[in-house]
């Protein structure tokens, strides 16, 4: 039987991160794809420049904090 740990902090903000990434990715694209679609091209334009500048940067992030958190987890 396992020993009940507490919860690895780091561990579960790298879990939020990648969760809040990946809404945002899908809530861009669905937003994105409904300005296109409505003729508002600039908003779509914004979208990916923000992918292109920032969404690299926070996966990146997400996976050190995951990694870190793997770590710490498994030194217990």
């Amino acid at each position: 039987m396992r020993p009940n740990y507490p919860s690895n902090w780091l561990f579960n903000a790298a879990i939020n991160v990648g969760k809040y990434t990946i809404l945002f990715v899908f809530g861009g694209t669905l937003f994105s794809l409904i300005s296109i679609t409505l003729g508002v091209l600039p908003v779509a334009e914004i979208f990916i420049f923000l992918i292109v500048v920032l969404l690299w940067r926070v996966a990146l992030i997400a996976l050190c904090l995951l990694a870190a958190g793997i770590l710490v987890e498994s030194f217990r």
